[in-house]
């Protein structure tokens, strides 16, 4: 990628998405690469089963295979025969198809030994275990599921063999349906000549019961003399229901009366309403007394003589209507009584017809039952009858139920050709090669892609480095011969050619990783051509950068290094700093240098000022520089304190002043502190990720580190160690 990063910032990872997304499918470019890295492995598995193909091809005998097809009797007659029981629980019998049993049987040493025995002259070797090795019975099902036809496959290496087998198998499975249905024509036969007896005798036995119903009750059918009964009940309970119905309306009219006649004896309605002829006469005449005695009162008084006949007249006449209310009273409680008998006379007659109604109604459920048993047992024996003659019609014919659909042809070979068999050899082989393949990248989780860097860790990737074969060390600094002074160092303010030799020296080591290099440089703005191309200008907001990993082995020194010459190479004064101080892989000693004494020295040292003499400059560029480690063996926590120190910040402050770029080699990520010690005092932190050495669960932990100790982070430079 070429975009320029000069006026770049470091990148802080709070809340940066550093978590793995393990969602989506495998993508072309992923696939290439799976197949590109494990070509060898897919190579010797294609080309294995390539050559097992050809081998079983070569070296094994054809085999012939050959086979018939028969229909059987899904549903014969003799499997309708069941008993009385069964048939009175279900009308419906449902159809007989053959089952896993009888292909077993097909299969047993009973059924084949017959073909065994048929064959042993003609194949001595042949025996029940190899015969039925090779054969293979099954049913064919049609759409609906449904098994309406028996295949019979056999296979053997010899094409006469195969052929005799087929044909005595055909002939013995027809025999087996024929001996098969026989047997259960005679089972059939047996249970009817069981079965008809016992329903003529259930008949019978019916028969006798219900006509001792009738000789008991004297009726020819039940409900004939049941619906009179019913009729005559009915019409009791109606007139019982009328009679209650006139018994009550009385029973209020005398309670009516006897209160009104206590009360007002010549004016009661009820007495007026049930009046006869008499009362009613004795009524008018004492309303035509009152007249009289309304008009002469206002004439007479009290004691007129006139007055006093009209008052006896009125008292005689009502004395008169009193005998004759007491009359109707009478009447009345005689009808009343009148009502009750009849009512109880009803309700005798009701109890007596209602249990006649009883038993009878027992006698006709006893009635119908044995009918309707009756009626099923003839039924029964009518059609057992029928059964009986089929199956004697069909033990006649003596026919073979199976039929033959496709009889056994000349056997036929199996082998798919030389050529056909290599290429689905080579063609599995590739297959499962590939399968293989694709499963180890899913399993060991390593990175093989830039792309998969980005998805993880959310970061620019500032350079891609090729991978590129070990070469011979080179010895690219010289050992430090007493001290350098910083102050006579050339200025940065002017650009400086490199010289030829160093040049020359340069591009023999780096080789085709130079371009790589160069961009990743120019990606972090270290170098820009100016407008007129003759001079370049420096990004001075970057004035030092560490370079870590998040483990050991990704190259992160190589970058380092690299990265401190091409920008060298430009005219920049840069030091290389080996701050990795636990590495035993020394970046020293990779440089074949031989100076003891270094970071850890200068650290450790107790001189009130610091002294830079065993900084070591290149003999081929000398814009380049070098500070080792120093070989001082510590202990991982003193690494740690040296890093933190005052004394370190110091140092790096005048490093700072004195060169154009200082580049920190820092230890791995994972398991230290040392980058989250260092790398805050730095314009920013590279994170070298190796592909096919790094997995994703280690970057997202490295990724995460640098986001809890809020470092900047410039970018990620990618370092391709796949072969």
């Amino acid at each position: 990628m070429n975009q320029n990063f000069t006026n770049q910032k470091g990148y802080y990872l709070h809340g940066s998405p550093t978590v793995e997304n393990t969602e989506g499918g495998l993508s072309y470019f992923d696939l290439t690469n799976t197949i590109v890295r494990r070509l060898p492995l897919i190579a010797s598995i294609t080309i294995s089963m390539t050559a097992l193909a050809f081998f079983k091809t070569s070296f094994l005998p054809p085999v012939y295979i050959a086979s018939f097809e028969l229909l059987p009797e899904t549903i014969n007659v003799e499997t309708k025969v069941t008993s009385i029981d069964d048939i009175k629980d279900r009308e419906k019998i449902t159809e007989v198809d053959l089952d896993d049993i009888q292909l077993k049987i097909l299969k047993s040493p009973t059924t084949i030994s017959k073909a065994v025995d048929t064959l042993r002259a003609k194949y001595p070797q042949l025996n029940y275990q190899e015969l039925v090795k090779d054969l293979t019975v099954e049913f064919i099902r049609d759409s609906q599921n449904q098994k309406n036809v028996l295949s019979v496959t056999y296979k053997h290496a010899n094409k006469q063999q195969v052929s005799d087998v087929i044909k005595v198998l055909t002939q013995i499975y027809l025999d087996y349906s024929a001996n098969t249905r026989s047997e259960g024509i005679k089972r059939g036969i047996d249970v009817l000549d069981f079965q008809i007896p016992r329903v003529t005798k259930d008949i019978e036995r019916l028969e006798n019961k219900m006509q001792r119903l009738r000789d008991e009750y004297n009726f020819i059918e039940p409900d004939v003399s049941l619906t009179p009964i019913a009729d005559r009940t009915e019409l009791i309970n109606q007139e019982q229901d009328q009679v209650t119905s006139e018994l009550q309306q009385l029973r209020l009219k005398l309670r009516n009366l006897e209160y009104e006649l206590s009360n007002q004896p010549t004016t009661s309605p009820t007495a007026i309403d049930l009046a006869t002829p008499r009362y009613q006469g004795l009524l008018n005449q004492l309303r035509e007394i009152d007249i009289k005695l309304s008009q002469k009162s206002t004439i007479y008084s009290d004691q007129n003589a006139e007055i006093q006949v009209l008052k006896e007249e009125r008292q005689r006449i009502v004395s008169l209507i009193e005998q004759a209310a007491e009359i109707i009273q009478q009447k009345l409680v005689n009808d009343i009584k009148t009502l009750e008998n009849r009512q109880r006379l009803a309700q005798s007659q009701s109890a007596k017809l209602q249990s006649q109604l009883k038993n009878w109604s027992t006698v006709s459920d006893d009635y119908t039952k044995f009918q309707q048993d009756l009626d099923i047992a003839k039924s029964q024996l009518n059609e057992f009858k029928r059964k009986k003659e089929t199956l004697l019609v069909d033990e006649a014919k003596q026919q073979s139920p199976w039929q033959l659909l496709a009889p056994a042809e000349e056997p036929q070979s199996n082998d798919i050709g030389v050529n056909n068999r290599l290429l689905l050899g080579s063609s599995l082989g590739l297959m499962l090669g590939l399968g293989i393949a694709l499963m180890l990248d899913k399993t060991q989780k390593t990175i093989y892609s830039s792309a998969k860097i980005e998805e993880v860790t959310n970061l620019p990737i500032l350079g891609h480095i090729p991978h590129t074969p070990k070469r011979k060390q080179l010895q690219l600094f010289a050992p430090a011969k007493g001290s350098i002074d910083l102050k006579r160092l050339p200025s940065s303010d002017i650009y400086r050619e490199p010289d030829n030799k160093g040049q020359l020296a340069f591009t023999e080591f780096l080789c085709s990783s130079t371009e790589a290099f160069c961009s990743f440089a120019a990606n972090l703005g270290l170098l820009n051509f100016t407008t007129d191309s003759k001079s370049l200008e420096f990004d001075t907001s970057l004035k030092s950068i560490a370079i870590t990993s998040a483990i050991s082995g990704e190259g992160k020194s190589t970058v380092a290094l690299n990265l401190a010459q091409a920008t060298a190479s430009m005219g920049r004064r840069v030091l290389l700093v080996d701050a990795d101080l636990r590495s035993k892989v020394r970046l020293t000693e990779s440089l074949g240098l031989e100076s003891a004494i270094g970071l850890k020295n200068i650290l450790s040292q107790n001189e009130p000022s610091l002294t830079l003499k065993h900084i070591q400059q290149s003999p081929i560029n000398n814009n380049l520089f070098f500070l080792s480690s120093g070989f001082n063996e510590l202990m991982s926590y003193e690494s740690s304190l040296m890093l933190a120190s005052g004394r370190m910040h110091l140092l790096m402050e005048e490093l700072k002043c004195n060169f154009d770029l200082v580049i920190y080699d820092l230890c791995a990520l994972v398991g230290y502190a040392d980058v989250n010690l260092l790398a805050g005092k730095t314009d920013g932190v590279i994170l070298v990720t190796g592909l096919g050495k790094i997995d994703t669960s280690l970057l997202t932990k490295a990724v995460e580190q640098l986001k809890i100790s809020n470092v900047p982070v410039l970018g990620i430079t990618v370092n391709d160690l796949t072969k």
